[in-house]
């Protein structure tokens, strides 16, 4: 192994402030949640949370691999790969670098991100996109004093959650404009220190981010969080929810789970009061089945076309007028289905409270002890009617949320090697303690390498493969012409077969002259394809070295496969020629005399 990197399961993204005073989170994903929210309304939370595997490239925060000792931060290879434009590599934990592309440019988005720009500008410039107006685009730039000047605050999570004594709940201070200011100010101070670009000796860079940051800022982050009140009284009580006090469930077991929710509910309903059990079954009855909702979206989705489509989710959402044009017939359908299915469930809801608004509690209360509640009944109530019982979260979900995590249990572990023989013994003794220990305790691993040369040696594979086709056939048609033109030649020198058999040459000694002539032919081809090969390469690589500048990429043929290539040529004619030199051994001598 040339390096080994742990990466922890904790957000390292600082707050910044933009050129408004606006604080907030150097998080591009947060910037377009809020500026979506604020142009469209709505909560855009969940849509990022859903597909947040697409936005992964818009991290702007990035863990630089670390040097080969606890003293050296930054490891040499990274050194290597990157020149300083201005400034110099982290020395500290708190020092980070800005990485800048082959143009010294970074995205937009990184720019609102680290508080270059008014985050406000956002907003601004997603409505001007989404009326389909015209934009005034210009330049800018900044001075790398200017970047270097930048500081971020690193804000400890368990620092953001205040006690409220009254209802007993945290309540989150980053919400609050003014608590907001102060959290900012005590926070951890982390500056840029300097600018770097991939040179252009490296074919690729290790980062993808914008800012790198060292591993030693990680570790200070883990072991300040370690020393929060909030953090130590969750520690201290694993099996309890710090912020709600409610215990957590073993999630990792689905059957334990479900017991749990189906006695909670059991339990609640057997001390539910006269109204609250006639309030869970108006709740219950009037919630649909999934068999009624599908049958219902299938009936109104019926024949509809995309002009209907457009139409209905325009009276009730006449703010994506602008957007219905550029969406696909799924993203409608997607849209349509979610309209109808909330449709229905008010529809549904609003006929049983119609139809059982007579009865009394008591009555109501009645039918619903009489009604047959199933398991799924019961996890329903739990879901959707009962206050909680149990943690929504888990105990790993709250300590990630204080900012905290183990040294000891890292997320990941990055291993580097230094060459594909290295790779393969470290997968090799991956895959030998894997087999002597039970299946809960192997190593999960992703061979990063291997899957992409994988994918590579597909490609390659398939135009082998076609390419030796297209050989196999010219190879098949050059043998007939070979064996055409040497019985042509048989034809041409009958006479002569005659004459050799006639002063007491074999049949076998006359096969052997037109075999000998088609290994020279075979020969001579050899050798010239071998020649017209070592004269080709040197324009071929001249080509390759100027289009993809990789000058490590060469054409070459080694010398074992020249020797090869003109051995099979040899065989190929030798083959070709072996029906026309039976012929030639099998003439009558007198018949073959005879011949003009």
């Amino acid at each position: 192994m040339s390096s080994v990197q742990y990466s922890y399961d904790v957000d390292v993204m600082p707050y910044s402030e933009d050129p408004e005073g606006v604080i907030g989170r150097t998080n591009t994903v947060d910037i377009m949640t809020k500026a979506l929210s604020s142009s469209f309304g709505g909560d855009y939370s969940t849509y990022f949370s859903t597909y947040g595997s697409m936005f992964s490239t818009m991290n702007v925060w990035q863990e630089m691999l670390p040097g080969e000792s606890a003293v050296e931060l930054i490891h040499p290879l990274l050194r290597q790969q990157y020149d300083v434009l201005y400034g110099r590599w982290p020395e500290r934990y708190d020092e980070v670098v800005l990485i800048v592309d082959d143009n010294n440019e970074i995205s937009d988005l990184v720019l609102y991100s680290l508080g270059l720009k008014p985050t406000s500008e956002i907003e601004t410039t997603m409505g001007s996109i989404m009326n389909e107006e015209e934009m005034e685009v210009r330049q800018e730039s900044w001075s790398y004093e200017d970047i270097c000047n930048k500081t971020f605050r690193y804000i400890y999570p368990a620092d953001t959650f205040q006690l409220d004594e009254e209802t007993g709940k945290y309540t989150d201070l980053t919400q609050e404009e003014l608590a907001l200011r102060t959290l900012y100010n005590n926070g951890e101070e982390i500056r840029v220190v300097g600018i770097i670009r991939k040179n252009s000796d490296s074919i690729s860079g290790m980062l993808n981010g914008s800012v790198g940051y060292t591993h030693a800022l990680v570790e200070h982050i883990i072991s300040m969080a370690e020393q929060k009140e909030l953090v130590r009284r969750q520690r201290d009580e694993p099996e309890i929810d710090v912020f709600n006090g409610l215990p957590f469930l073993d999630r990792e077991n689905e059957i334990s789970v479900t017991d749990r929710k189906v006695n909670a509910a059991k339990q609640y309903i057997d001390e539910a009061t006269v109204e609250q059990r006639a309030e869970m079954y108006v709740e219950l009855i009037s919630t649909p089945s999934d068999e009624y909702l599908n049958d219902m979206l299938d009936k109104q989705m019926e024949g509809t076309t995309r002009e209907d489509i457009e139409k209905m989710i325009l009276e009730s959402y006449p703010e994506y007028a602008s957007m219905l044009s550029k969406m696909d017939d799924n993203t409608l359908d997607s849209y349509l289905s979610q309209m109808i299915t909330q449709q229905v469930k008010e529809q549904y809801a609003a006929q049983m409270a119609e139809l059982y608004k007579e009865l009394s509690d008591e009555e109501l209360a009645e039918d619903f002890d009489l009604l047959p509640l199933e398991e799924d009944d019961y996890i329903w109530l739990y879901d959707n009617y009962m206050p909680p019982v149990y943690s929504t979260t888990t105990f790993k979900d709250n300590l990630k949320k204080l900012g905290y995590t183990d040294l000891d249990s890292p997320k990941t572990i990055n291993i580097y090697c230094a060459s594909f023989e290295d790779k393969d013994a470290i997968a090799d003794a991956i895959k030998h303690y894997n087999d002597s220990v039970p299946d809960e305790d192997e190593i999960t691993y992703t061979d990063m390498v291997a899957l992409l040369m994988s994918s590579i040696t597909s490609i390659i594979n398939v135009i082998s493969y076609v390419l030796i086709a297209f050989v196999a056939i010219s190879l098949v048609v050059s043998s007939i012409m070979i064996g055409i033109i040497t019985y042509i030649s048989v034809l041409e020198r009958t006479k002569e077969i005659g004459i050799l058999r006639a002063i007491g040459a074999s049949k076998k000694d006359v096969s052997r002259v037109f075999n000998a002539e088609t290994i020279i032919i075979g020969f001579t081809s050899g050798a010239i394809g071998i020649g017209m090969t070592l004269l080709l390469n040197l324009p071929i690589n001249w080509i390759v070295h100027d289009l993809t500048g990789i000058y490590a990429l060469n054409s070459v043929l080694p010398w074992e496969g020249a020797v090869g290539l003109v051995a099979i040529s040899m065989f190929l004619t030798y083959i070709a020629g072996l029906i026309p030199s039976g012929i030639a051994a099998k003439k009558d001598p007198v018949e073959a005399l005879r011949t003009e």
